[in-house]
């Protein structure tokens, strides 16, 4: 619960979200609960990307949190938090301008999300991967791919993705 809490604060105040989420890990950690805690941290990593003043400086460090989870999601066979990870990795690559490597990973998410059928997954990467099309000059093909998500995310009722895509 206080993990969800942080993610909604995290637009706000991010340092008030990274403070709850560090306390929602500590109640997993010292719980057990492995996976609450891998879910956690790429809550943190997430928010320190889209939500922190200077996201690279902490790129490294959160690039090694997202290692340990993907170790995890795979071990454990835990397709969701796999997405996310892969997701979450693809758009770190996208921001610093790899489209090569931001693509491979979110190819391999957007993959996963449909084998699983993980709509709403499934939606959000295929509107950051429009972005890597946009940014490899493919500009037909990533608007036949947000029309695609945005019916996606429109039949779902994914109405957050549904205005992230007509804000593009």
């Amino acid at each position: 619960m206080i993990h969800h809490y942080a993610r909604l604060v995290a637009r706000e105040n991010s340092n008030d979200a990274q403070q709850w989420l560090k306390r929602a890990r500590d109640y997993a950690e010292s719980g057990g609960h492995e996976d609450v805690r891998h879910r956690i941290l790429v809550s943190e990593v997430s928010v320190s990307q889209r939500f922190e003043d200077n996201p690279l400086s902490r790129a490294s460090e959160d690039r090694a949190k997202l290692r340990e989870v993907e170790g995890y999601a795979r071990m454990m066979g835990l397709s969701s938090l796999l997405v996310d990870v892969l997701h979450l990795q693809g758009t770190m690559l996208l921001t610093v301008g790899d489209t090569i490597g931001s693509g491979r990973l979110l190819t391999r998410a957007m993959a996963i999300a449909r084998r699983n059928d993980m709509t709403l997954r499934l939606s959000s990467i295929m509107t950051n991967y429009a972005g890597v099309l946009i940014a490899r000059k493919r500009i037909s093909s990533a608007k036949r791919l947000l029309n695609s998500s945005h019916m996606m995310a429109k039949r779902t009722g994914h109405s957050l993705e549904v205005v992230r895509i007509h804000n593009l």
